[in-house]
Protein backbone atom coordinates (compact mmCIF):
# COMPACT_ATOMS: atom_id res chain seq x y z
CA UNK A 1 0.00 0.00 0.00
CA UNK A 2 2.66 2.41 0.88
CA UNK A 3 4.22 1.71 -2.82
CA UNK A 4 0.90 2.66 -4.21
CA UNK A 5 1.03 5.71 -1.84
CA UNK A 6 4.30 6.91 -3.27
CA UNK A 7 3.40 6.34 -6.97
CA UNK A 8 0.21 8.42 -6.49
CA UNK A 9 1.95 10.86 -4.92
CA UNK A 10 4.96 11.06 -7.26
CA UNK A 11 8.79 11.60 -7.66
CA UNK A 12 9.53 14.65 -5.21
CA UNK A 13 11.99 17.63 -6.07
CA UNK A 14 14.97 15.82 -4.42
CA UNK A 15 14.70 12.46 -6.39
CA UNK A 16 13.89 14.54 -9.13
CA UNK A 17 17.48 16.60 -9.14
CA UNK A 18 18.99 13.42 -7.91
CA UNK A 19 18.21 11.90 -11.28
CA UNK A 20 18.98 14.81 -13.50
CA UNK A 21 22.13 15.15 -11.61
CA UNK A 22 23.00 11.36 -11.95
CA UNK A 23 22.21 11.80 -15.75
CA UNK A 24 23.77 14.73 -16.29
CA UNK A 25 27.39 12.64 -15.21
CA UNK A 26 28.18 11.06 -18.54
CA UNK A 27 27.60 14.02 -20.48
CA UNK A 28 30.71 16.00 -18.42
CA UNK A 29 32.66 12.63 -18.72
CA UNK A 30 32.25 12.35 -22.49
CA UNK A 31 33.38 16.11 -22.46
CA UNK A 32 36.68 15.64 -20.35
CA UNK A 33 37.73 12.02 -21.53
CA UNK A 34 36.22 11.66 -25.29
CA UNK A 35 38.05 14.89 -27.30
CA UNK A 36 35.94 15.26 -30.35
CA UNK A 37 32.31 13.24 -29.40
CA UNK A 38 30.95 17.02 -28.10
CA UNK A 39 32.43 20.36 -28.99
CA UNK A 40 33.59 22.85 -26.40
CA UNK A 41 30.15 24.48 -25.62
CA UNK A 42 27.81 22.03 -25.81
CA UNK A 43 27.76 21.25 -22.04
CA UNK A 44 27.26 24.63 -20.96
CA UNK A 45 24.33 25.24 -23.31
CA UNK A 46 22.46 22.22 -21.99
CA UNK A 47 23.38 23.33 -18.89
CA UNK A 48 21.82 27.08 -18.91
CA UNK A 49 18.62 25.05 -20.00
CA UNK A 50 17.48 24.07 -16.12
CA UNK A 51 17.66 27.24 -14.66
CA UNK A 52 15.77 28.22 -18.23
CA UNK A 53 13.03 25.92 -16.82
CA UNK A 54 12.96 27.31 -13.04
CA UNK A 55 13.00 30.63 -14.53
CA UNK A 56 9.54 29.74 -17.19
CA UNK A 57 8.00 27.99 -14.21
CA UNK A 58 8.17 30.88 -11.77
CA UNK A 59 6.98 33.64 -14.49
CA UNK A 60 4.08 30.99 -15.32
CA UNK A 61 3.16 30.25 -11.78
CA UNK A 62 -0.16 32.68 -11.59
CA UNK A 63 -0.73 31.58 -15.13
CA UNK A 64 -0.83 27.44 -15.33
CA UNK A 65 0.19 26.31 -18.53
CA UNK A 66 -2.66 25.01 -20.65
CA UNK A 67 -1.74 21.48 -20.68
CA UNK A 68 -3.59 20.63 -23.84
CA UNK A 69 -1.86 21.94 -27.38
CA UNK A 70 -3.37 21.08 -31.14
CA UNK A 71 -1.53 18.39 -32.45
CA UNK A 72 -0.64 21.21 -35.85
CA UNK A 73 1.67 22.69 -33.48
CA UNK A 74 3.97 19.53 -33.75
CA UNK A 75 3.79 18.92 -37.18
CA UNK A 76 3.80 22.55 -38.55
CA UNK A 77 7.28 22.11 -36.17
CA UNK A 78 8.54 19.64 -37.55
CA UNK A 79 8.15 20.13 -41.41
CA UNK A 80 9.26 23.89 -40.87
CA UNK A 81 12.83 22.38 -39.23
CA UNK A 82 12.82 19.41 -41.45
CA UNK A 83 12.43 21.35 -44.75
CA UNK A 84 14.88 24.38 -43.42
CA UNK A 85 17.23 21.86 -42.27
CA UNK A 86 17.66 19.73 -45.69
CA UNK A 87 17.13 22.87 -47.97
CA UNK A 88 19.96 25.02 -46.28
CA UNK A 89 22.72 22.17 -46.74
CA UNK A 90 24.10 22.81 -50.47
CA UNK A 91 24.84 18.80 -50.30
CA UNK A 92 24.87 15.89 -47.66
CA UNK A 93 26.75 15.84 -44.48
CA UNK A 94 28.31 12.37 -44.70
CA UNK A 95 29.43 9.85 -47.40
CA UNK A 96 26.64 7.12 -45.76
CA UNK A 97 23.87 9.79 -46.94
CA UNK A 98 25.23 10.10 -50.38
CA UNK A 99 25.52 6.12 -50.75
CA UNK A 100 21.98 5.64 -49.67
CA UNK A 101 21.04 8.35 -52.25
CA UNK A 102 23.03 6.85 -54.90
CA UNK A 103 21.72 3.23 -54.49
CA UNK A 104 18.16 5.06 -54.07
CA UNK A 105 18.62 6.59 -57.73
CA UNK A 106 19.76 2.63 -59.01
CA UNK A 107 16.74 1.50 -57.77
CA UNK A 108 14.33 4.23 -59.22
CA UNK A 109 16.13 3.20 -62.29
CA UNK A 110 14.85 -0.23 -62.00
CA UNK A 111 18.60 -1.88 -61.38
CA UNK A 112 20.50 -3.25 -58.32
CA UNK A 113 23.89 -1.82 -59.45
CA UNK A 114 25.77 0.34 -61.90
CA UNK A 115 28.30 -0.12 -64.57
CA UNK A 116 31.68 1.47 -64.05
CA UNK A 117 32.98 3.43 -66.99
CA UNK A 118 36.22 3.68 -67.10
CA UNK A 119 38.70 1.58 -64.74
CA UNK A 120 37.67 -0.12 -61.68
CA UNK A 121 39.37 -0.18 -58.26
CA UNK A 122 41.69 -3.04 -57.38
CA UNK A 123 41.52 -4.75 -54.22
CA UNK A 124 42.18 -2.38 -51.23
CA UNK A 125 42.95 0.40 -53.50
CA UNK A 126 40.57 3.77 -53.50
CA UNK A 127 42.41 5.62 -55.60
CA UNK A 128 40.37 5.50 -58.53
CA UNK A 129 39.23 8.39 -60.29
CA UNK A 130 35.70 7.86 -59.90
CA UNK A 131 36.00 6.43 -56.18
CA UNK A 132 33.23 7.46 -54.11
CA UNK A 133 33.40 5.91 -50.20
CA UNK A 134 30.89 3.60 -49.02
CA UNK A 135 30.02 2.49 -52.17
CA UNK A 136 31.40 -1.25 -53.01
CA UNK A 137 33.02 -1.93 -56.56
CA UNK A 138 33.95 -5.67 -57.95
CA UNK A 139 33.35 -7.84 -61.38
CA UNK A 140 29.68 -9.27 -61.45
CA UNK A 141 28.92 -12.79 -62.57
CA UNK A 142 29.19 -11.35 -66.63
CA UNK A 143 32.65 -10.12 -65.95
CA UNK A 144 31.64 -6.42 -66.05
CA UNK A 145 32.57 -4.05 -63.22
CA UNK A 146 29.67 -2.97 -61.16
CA UNK A 147 29.34 -0.49 -57.72
CA UNK A 148 26.43 -0.06 -55.47
CA UNK A 149 26.09 1.05 -51.85
CA UNK A 150 27.36 -1.23 -49.23
CA UNK A 151 24.30 -1.12 -47.04
CA UNK A 152 21.18 -3.16 -46.76
CA UNK A 153 18.90 -2.00 -49.02
CA UNK A 154 15.86 -0.55 -46.68
CA UNK A 155 16.77 2.99 -46.70
CA UNK A 156 17.21 3.57 -50.70
CA UNK A 157 14.02 1.78 -50.96
CA UNK A 158 12.45 4.04 -48.99
CA UNK A 159 14.54 6.92 -50.80
CA UNK A 160 13.78 5.42 -54.42
CA UNK A 161 10.08 6.56 -55.01
CA UNK A 162 11.06 10.03 -53.88
CA UNK A 163 14.23 9.76 -56.32
CA UNK A 164 12.21 8.85 -59.14
CA UNK A 165 9.70 11.71 -58.67
CA UNK A 166 13.02 14.09 -57.93
CA UNK A 167 12.52 14.78 -54.53
CA UNK A 168 14.00 12.68 -52.32
CA UNK A 169 13.74 15.15 -49.52
CA UNK A 170 10.08 13.78 -48.96
CA UNK A 171 10.92 10.71 -47.80
CA UNK A 172 12.55 12.26 -44.90
CA UNK A 173 9.56 14.73 -44.22
CA UNK A 174 7.12 11.89 -44.83
CA UNK A 175 9.05 9.98 -41.89
CA UNK A 176 9.09 12.75 -39.59
CA UNK A 177 5.37 13.11 -39.96
CA UNK A 178 4.99 9.33 -39.02
CA UNK A 179 7.25 10.09 -35.97
CA UNK A 180 4.36 12.88 -34.78
CA UNK A 181 1.46 10.49 -35.72
CA UNK A 182 2.58 7.70 -34.25
CA UNK A 183 4.09 9.22 -30.94
CA UNK A 184 0.70 10.65 -30.44
CA UNK A 185 -1.05 7.91 -30.48
CA UNK A 186 1.24 6.05 -28.24
CA UNK A 187 1.36 9.20 -25.48
CA UNK A 188 -2.85 8.51 -25.87
CA UNK A 189 -2.09 4.78 -24.93
CA UNK A 190 0.38 5.32 -21.98
CA UNK A 191 -2.25 7.76 -20.41
CA UNK A 192 -0.01 11.21 -20.73
CA UNK A 193 -2.50 14.02 -19.57
CA UNK A 194 -1.58 16.16 -22.75
CA UNK A 195 -0.44 13.40 -25.96
CA UNK A 196 0.48 16.45 -28.13
CA UNK A 197 3.20 17.44 -25.37
CA UNK A 198 5.50 14.36 -26.24
CA UNK A 199 5.48 15.19 -30.10
CA UNK A 200 6.21 18.98 -29.48
CA UNK A 201 9.04 17.58 -27.02
CA UNK A 202 10.34 15.48 -30.13
CA UNK A 203 9.77 18.21 -32.77
CA UNK A 204 12.13 20.07 -30.65
CA UNK A 205 14.91 18.53 -29.66
CA UNK A 206 18.34 19.15 -30.70
CA UNK A 207 19.67 15.64 -31.77
CA UNK A 208 16.03 14.76 -33.75
CA UNK A 209 16.14 17.50 -35.69
CA UNK A 210 19.95 17.58 -36.59
CA UNK A 211 19.45 13.65 -37.67
CA UNK A 212 16.25 14.38 -40.04
CA UNK A 213 17.92 17.22 -41.66
CA UNK A 214 20.16 13.99 -43.27
CA UNK A 215 19.27 10.99 -45.05
CA UNK A 216 21.05 8.70 -42.36
CA UNK A 217 19.00 5.50 -41.80
CA UNK A 218 18.12 5.80 -38.28
CA UNK A 219 15.66 8.70 -40.00
CA UNK A 220 13.69 5.84 -41.85
CA UNK A 221 14.03 3.33 -38.72
CA UNK A 222 12.60 5.30 -36.00
CA UNK A 223 8.92 5.22 -37.62
CA UNK A 224 9.12 1.75 -37.69
CA UNK A 225 10.19 1.64 -34.12
CA UNK A 226 7.05 3.84 -33.17
CA UNK A 227 4.62 1.40 -35.32
CA UNK A 228 5.92 -1.83 -33.80
CA UNK A 229 5.99 -0.90 -30.27
CA UNK A 230 2.29 0.38 -30.28
CA UNK A 231 1.07 -2.90 -32.15
CA UNK A 232 2.91 -4.27 -28.86
CA UNK A 233 1.33 -2.23 -26.70
CA UNK A 234 -2.64 -3.23 -28.79
CA UNK A 235 -1.51 -7.06 -28.35
CA UNK A 236 -1.21 -6.56 -24.84
CA UNK A 237 -4.32 -4.80 -23.93
CA UNK A 238 -6.34 -6.72 -26.31
CA UNK A 239 -7.03 -4.21 -28.73
CA UNK A 240 -8.00 -4.58 -32.44
CA UNK A 241 -7.55 -8.00 -34.42
CA UNK A 242 -4.59 -9.99 -32.56
CA UNK A 243 -3.10 -11.22 -35.94
CA UNK A 244 -2.34 -8.46 -37.87
CA UNK A 245 -1.16 -6.42 -34.66
CA UNK A 246 1.27 -9.64 -34.45
CA UNK A 247 2.16 -9.50 -38.16
CA UNK A 248 2.57 -5.64 -38.17
CA UNK A 249 4.66 -5.53 -35.63
CA UNK A 250 7.45 -8.47 -37.10
CA UNK A 251 6.98 -6.39 -40.12
CA UNK A 252 8.54 -3.61 -38.26
CA UNK A 253 11.02 -5.14 -37.02
CA UNK A 254 11.84 -6.71 -40.32
CA UNK A 255 12.14 -3.73 -41.91
CA UNK A 256 14.20 -2.09 -38.91
CA UNK A 257 16.53 -5.47 -40.19
CA UNK A 258 16.54 -4.29 -43.84
CA UNK A 259 17.96 -0.74 -43.05
CA UNK A 260 19.67 -1.87 -39.97
CA UNK A 261 20.51 -5.03 -39.12
CA UNK A 262 21.30 -4.97 -35.44
CA UNK A 263 18.81 -2.73 -34.48
CA UNK A 264 16.34 -5.35 -35.70
CA UNK A 265 17.56 -7.42 -34.12
CA UNK A 266 17.69 -5.67 -30.69
CA UNK A 267 14.30 -4.26 -31.44
CA UNK A 268 13.05 -7.98 -31.83
CA UNK A 269 14.38 -9.52 -29.16
CA UNK A 270 13.27 -6.91 -26.17
CA UNK A 271 10.17 -7.00 -27.17
CA UNK A 272 9.89 -10.60 -26.35
CA UNK A 273 9.08 -9.77 -23.06
CA UNK A 274 6.44 -7.62 -23.86
CA UNK A 275 5.23 -10.59 -25.40
CA UNK A 276 5.96 -12.84 -22.88
CA UNK A 277 5.03 -10.87 -19.38
CA UNK A 278 2.06 -10.86 -18.00
CA UNK A 279 0.48 -7.52 -16.51
CA UNK A 280 -1.62 -7.17 -13.26
CA UNK A 281 -4.48 -6.17 -15.90
CA UNK A 282 -4.34 -8.61 -18.72
CA UNK A 283 -2.02 -11.95 -19.89
CA UNK A 284 0.79 -11.38 -22.57
CA UNK A 285 -0.39 -12.24 -25.88
CA UNK A 286 1.93 -15.20 -25.60
CA UNK A 287 4.07 -17.54 -28.11
CA UNK A 288 0.84 -17.38 -30.76
CA UNK A 289 1.89 -13.47 -30.96
CA UNK A 290 5.49 -14.77 -31.48
CA UNK A 291 4.51 -16.93 -34.04
CA UNK A 292 2.68 -14.17 -35.99
CA UNK A 293 5.50 -11.66 -35.78
CA UNK A 294 7.42 -13.80 -37.45
CA UNK A 295 5.45 -14.27 -40.32
CA UNK A 296 5.38 -11.02 -40.36
CA UNK A 297 9.08 -10.18 -40.49
CA UNK A 298 10.16 -13.41 -42.29
CA UNK A 299 9.73 -11.83 -45.90
CA UNK A 300 11.85 -8.98 -44.93
CA UNK A 301 14.88 -11.87 -44.23
CA UNK A 302 14.49 -13.30 -47.15
CA UNK A 303 14.29 -9.90 -48.96
CA UNK A 304 17.55 -9.26 -46.87
CA UNK A 305 19.41 -12.98 -47.83
CA UNK A 306 18.36 -12.44 -51.44
CA UNK A 307 19.83 -8.76 -51.94
CA UNK A 308 23.08 -10.60 -50.17
CA UNK A 309 22.99 -13.52 -52.86
CA UNK A 310 22.84 -10.94 -55.86
CA UNK A 311 25.33 -8.28 -54.76
CA UNK A 312 28.04 -10.39 -53.06
CA UNK A 313 27.65 -13.41 -54.70
CA UNK A 314 27.11 -15.57 -51.29
CA UNK A 315 23.81 -15.56 -49.19
CA UNK A 316 25.42 -14.77 -45.89
CA UNK A 317 27.86 -12.25 -46.92
CA UNK A 318 26.34 -8.79 -46.55
CA UNK A 319 27.32 -6.29 -48.42
CA UNK A 320 28.49 -3.90 -45.80
CA UNK A 321 30.67 -6.70 -44.76
CA UNK A 322 32.31 -7.28 -48.23
CA UNK A 323 33.20 -3.43 -48.19
CA UNK A 324 35.15 -3.88 -45.35
CA UNK A 325 36.95 -6.67 -46.22
CA UNK A 326 37.93 -5.05 -49.02
CA UNK A 327 38.18 -1.25 -48.49
CA UNK A 328 38.56 -0.55 -44.36
CA UNK A 329 39.71 0.68 -42.85
CA UNK A 330 42.06 -1.81 -41.53
CA UNK A 331 44.36 -2.27 -38.09
CA UNK A 332 47.89 -2.89 -37.97
CA UNK A 333 47.37 -6.58 -38.53
CA UNK A 334 45.24 -6.07 -41.80
CA UNK A 335 42.15 -6.79 -40.36
CA UNK A 336 38.87 -4.93 -41.20
CA UNK A 337 38.08 -2.13 -38.25
CA UNK A 338 34.51 -1.37 -39.62
CA UNK A 339 32.62 -4.97 -38.52
CA UNK A 340 30.84 -5.22 -35.12
CA UNK A 341 32.76 -6.08 -32.31
CA UNK A 342 35.66 -3.90 -32.65
CA UNK A 343 35.19 -1.58 -30.32
CA UNK A 344 35.79 -0.81 -26.61
CA UNK A 345 32.64 -1.50 -24.60
CA UNK A 346 33.16 0.51 -21.35
CA UNK A 347 34.41 3.94 -23.25
CA UNK A 348 31.41 3.00 -26.22
CA UNK A 349 28.58 3.02 -23.45
CA UNK A 350 30.41 6.33 -21.76
CA UNK A 351 30.12 7.66 -25.06
CA UNK A 352 26.54 6.78 -25.96
CA UNK A 353 25.33 7.93 -22.20
CA UNK A 354 27.18 10.67 -22.57
CA UNK A 355 25.47 12.30 -26.17
CA UNK A 356 22.35 11.20 -24.72
CA UNK A 357 22.62 13.39 -21.61
CA UNK A 358 23.26 16.32 -23.51
CA UNK A 359 21.98 16.23 -26.68
CA UNK A 360 18.60 14.75 -26.37
CA UNK A 361 15.41 17.39 -24.85
CA UNK A 362 18.30 19.84 -25.01
CA UNK A 363 18.32 19.98 -21.01
CA UNK A 364 21.92 18.03 -19.03
CA UNK A 365 20.63 15.02 -17.66
CA UNK A 366 17.26 14.90 -18.46
CA UNK A 367 17.49 11.71 -20.36
CA UNK A 368 18.34 9.97 -17.36
CA UNK A 369 14.30 11.52 -16.00
CA UNK A 370 12.94 8.99 -19.16
CA UNK A 371 15.12 5.99 -18.39
CA UNK A 372 13.45 6.09 -15.09
CA UNK A 373 10.17 7.01 -16.53
CA UNK A 374 10.14 3.54 -18.61
CA UNK A 375 11.23 1.88 -15.81
CA UNK A 376 8.55 2.69 -13.82
CA UNK A 377 6.37 1.48 -16.81
CA UNK A 378 7.73 -1.76 -17.49
CA UNK A 379 4.10 -3.30 -15.74
CA UNK A 380 2.79 -1.63 -19.10
CA UNK A 381 4.83 -3.61 -21.80
CA UNK A 382 6.60 -6.31 -20.20
CA UNK A 383 9.91 -3.89 -19.73
CA UNK A 384 10.00 -3.72 -23.67
CA UNK A 385 10.86 -0.12 -24.09
CA UNK A 386 13.04 0.23 -21.22
CA UNK A 387 15.04 -2.65 -22.49
CA UNK A 388 14.83 -1.35 -26.28
CA UNK A 389 16.68 1.90 -24.70
CA UNK A 390 19.00 0.50 -23.60
CA UNK A 391 19.22 -2.72 -25.40
CA UNK A 392 20.19 -0.36 -28.67
CA UNK A 393 23.19 1.68 -26.92
CA UNK A 394 24.89 -1.76 -25.27
CA UNK A 395 24.70 -3.38 -28.58
CA UNK A 396 26.85 -0.47 -30.82
CA UNK A 397 29.40 -0.41 -27.59
CA UNK A 398 30.97 -2.83 -29.41
CA UNK A 399 31.66 -0.92 -32.96
CA UNK A 400 34.59 0.29 -33.51
CA UNK A 401 33.14 3.85 -34.54
CA UNK A 402 31.06 5.81 -32.32
CA UNK A 403 28.94 7.66 -34.89
CA UNK A 404 29.17 11.33 -36.65
CA UNK A 405 29.74 13.89 -34.12
CA UNK A 406 28.05 16.33 -36.27
CA UNK A 407 24.64 15.18 -34.92
CA UNK A 408 25.03 16.06 -31.13
CA UNK A 409 23.63 12.49 -30.19
CA UNK A 410 24.21 9.13 -29.75
CA UNK A 411 23.33 8.94 -33.86
CA UNK A 412 23.07 4.75 -33.63
CA UNK A 413 20.56 5.16 -30.73
CA UNK A 414 18.21 7.54 -32.84
CA UNK A 415 15.59 4.92 -32.66
CA UNK A 416 15.26 5.28 -28.74
CA UNK A 417 14.56 8.68 -28.32
CA UNK A 418 10.52 8.30 -29.12
CA UNK A 419 10.33 5.85 -26.05
CA UNK A 420 12.38 8.89 -24.29
CA UNK A 421 10.00 11.30 -24.74
CA UNK A 422 7.48 8.88 -23.78
CA UNK A 423 9.38 8.50 -20.48
CA UNK A 424 9.93 12.05 -19.74
CA UNK A 425 6.28 12.31 -19.75
CA UNK A 426 5.76 9.50 -17.70
CA UNK A 427 7.31 11.11 -14.55
CA UNK A 428 6.64 14.40 -15.43
CA UNK A 429 2.66 13.79 -15.46
CA UNK A 430 2.81 13.30 -12.17
CA UNK A 431 6.04 15.29 -10.76
CA UNK A 432 5.51 18.56 -9.03
CA UNK A 433 4.28 21.92 -10.42
CA UNK A 434 7.68 23.41 -11.55
CA UNK A 435 8.62 20.28 -13.01
CA UNK A 436 5.56 19.43 -15.01
CA UNK A 437 5.29 23.02 -16.32
CA UNK A 438 8.72 24.56 -16.45
CA UNK A 439 10.68 21.35 -17.86
CA UNK A 440 8.56 21.03 -21.18
CA UNK A 441 8.16 24.43 -22.24
CA UNK A 442 11.91 24.97 -21.10
CA UNK A 443 13.37 22.13 -23.43
CA UNK A 444 11.06 22.94 -26.08
CA UNK A 445 12.84 26.25 -26.33
CA UNK A 446 16.18 25.49 -25.70
CA UNK A 447 15.96 22.32 -28.17
CA UNK A 448 15.01 24.84 -31.03
CA UNK A 449 18.01 27.03 -30.11
CA UNK A 450 20.23 24.24 -29.60
CA UNK A 451 19.44 23.06 -33.18
CA UNK A 452 20.04 26.33 -34.44
CA UNK A 453 23.04 26.63 -32.68
CA UNK A 454 24.96 23.04 -33.58
CA UNK A 455 22.93 23.28 -37.49
CA UNK A 456 25.91 25.48 -38.83
CA UNK A 457 28.46 22.20 -37.94
CA UNK A 458 26.41 20.72 -40.58
CA UNK A 459 26.47 23.67 -42.85
CA UNK A 460 30.91 23.93 -42.39
CA UNK A 461 31.16 20.13 -42.98
CA UNK A 462 28.53 20.67 -46.21
CA UNK A 463 30.55 23.63 -47.47
CA UNK A 464 33.44 21.87 -47.26
CA UNK A 465 32.18 18.54 -49.06
CA UNK A 466 30.79 21.08 -51.89
CA UNK A 467 33.76 23.62 -52.17
CA UNK A 468 34.88 22.26 -55.39
CA UNK A 469 31.58 22.61 -57.09
CA UNK A 470 30.55 25.76 -55.28
CA UNK A 471 34.47 27.11 -56.33
CA UNK A 472 34.04 26.25 -59.75
CA UNK A 473 30.88 27.86 -60.60
CA UNK A 474 31.63 30.88 -59.23
CA UNK A 475 34.74 31.09 -61.68
CA UNK A 476 34.01 33.37 -64.73
CA UNK A 477 35.39 32.06 -68.33
CA UNK A 478 35.88 28.09 -66.75
CA UNK A 479 34.08 26.00 -69.44
CA UNK A 480 31.54 23.98 -69.29
CA UNK A 481 32.87 21.01 -70.69
CA UNK A 482 35.76 21.29 -68.09
CA UNK A 483 37.13 18.11 -66.19
CA UNK A 484 38.42 19.29 -62.67
CA UNK A 485 40.70 16.95 -60.79
CA UNK A 486 40.29 16.30 -57.30
CA UNK A 487 43.13 16.23 -54.70
CA UNK A 488 44.89 13.16 -54.09
CA UNK A 489 44.39 13.98 -50.38
CA UNK A 490 43.09 12.02 -47.43
CA UNK A 491 40.58 15.10 -46.79
CA UNK A 492 40.09 15.10 -50.52
CA UNK A 493 39.12 11.61 -50.50
CA UNK A 494 36.70 11.80 -47.65
CA UNK A 495 34.95 14.97 -47.99
CA UNK A 496 34.50 15.44 -51.82
CA UNK A 497 32.33 13.37 -54.22
CA UNK A 498 33.61 13.00 -58.28
CA UNK A 499 31.02 13.07 -60.34
CA UNK A 500 28.51 10.08 -61.76
CA UNK A 501 29.22 8.83 -64.69
CA UNK A 502 28.20 8.39 -67.56
CA UNK A 503 29.62 12.19 -67.85
CA UNK A 504 27.56 14.60 -69.98
CA UNK A 505 29.58 17.09 -72.14
CA UNK A 506 27.83 20.09 -71.13
CA UNK A 507 28.41 20.12 -67.30
CA UNK A 508 31.93 20.35 -65.37
CA UNK A 509 32.99 16.44 -64.48
CA UNK A 510 34.87 16.50 -61.26
CA UNK A 511 37.03 13.06 -61.11
CA UNK A 512 39.97 12.07 -58.62
CA UNK A 513 43.86 12.34 -59.84
CA UNK A 514 45.97 9.60 -59.65
CA UNK A 515 49.06 9.06 -58.80
CA UNK A 516 51.79 9.85 -61.33
CA UNK A 517 50.42 12.41 -64.27
CA UNK A 518 50.35 9.22 -66.90
CA UNK A 519 48.27 7.03 -65.21
CA UNK A 520 45.52 10.12 -64.96
CA UNK A 521 45.80 10.83 -68.77
CA UNK A 522 45.52 7.12 -69.35
CA UNK A 523 42.14 6.96 -66.73
CA UNK A 524 40.80 9.89 -68.03
CA UNK A 525 41.15 8.59 -72.31
CA UNK A 526 39.72 5.12 -70.85
CA UNK A 527 36.66 7.25 -69.01
CA UNK A 528 36.05 9.35 -72.65
CA UNK A 529 37.01 12.47 -70.89
CA UNK A 530 40.51 12.62 -73.35
CA UNK A 531 41.11 16.19 -75.13
CA UNK A 532 38.60 17.95 -72.96
CA UNK A 533 39.91 21.20 -71.10
CA UNK A 534 41.55 20.06 -68.10
CA UNK A 535 41.98 22.15 -64.41
CA UNK A 536 43.32 20.95 -61.05
CA UNK A 537 41.20 22.08 -57.55
CA UNK A 538 43.55 22.83 -54.89
CA UNK A 539 42.47 22.25 -51.54
CA UNK A 540 43.43 24.92 -48.72
CA UNK A 541 43.00 25.36 -45.32
CA UNK A 542 40.09 27.51 -45.78
CA UNK A 543 37.65 28.32 -48.60
CA UNK A 544 39.71 31.61 -48.90
CA UNK A 545 42.53 29.65 -50.13
CA UNK A 546 41.01 27.48 -52.36
CA UNK A 547 41.94 27.23 -55.91
CA UNK A 548 41.70 25.91 -59.26
CA UNK A 549 44.73 26.29 -61.85
CA UNK A 550 44.71 25.11 -65.52
CA UNK A 551 46.77 21.72 -66.09
CA UNK A 552 46.42 21.59 -69.82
Amino acid sequence: MLVSMEEHRGPGHIRLLCVLALGALPGFLVWRLSEGVLQGGDVFFAMGAFPLALLLSLFFLPFPLKPQIPLWLPLLSVVIFTSLGHLRLPTSVTNDEEAYIYQAEIFASGRLTEEIVGPACPDGVSHCPTHRRQLMERKNEDGISVRYAKYPPGVSLAIAPFSFLGIPFLAVLLASILDIWLLTKLARRFGIAAPAWPPLLLATTPFFLLVQSSFQSEVFTLPAALLGYLCLLRLRDKNGTFKWNAIALGAAAGWIFLCRPLTGVVFGVACLPGLLRNSESNPAPGWRAIIYSILGGLPFLVGAIIYNRLQTGEWLLSTYHAYALRFGPFDQEGAPLDIYGNGEFISGVVRQLGRWSVGVFGILGMAALAIWGLWKSRARDGGSAFLITIGIPIAYSFHWYPGHWAYLGPLYCFETIGFLTLGVFAILDRAPGFWRRGLPLAATIAGITFFVHRYRLSEEIAELRNAPVAFAESMEGLPANSVILLPLSRQSAKYNTPSKPPFSAKEFVYVRELPGERQTRLALKSMGLDGRPLYRFNLGGTREFDSITLVR
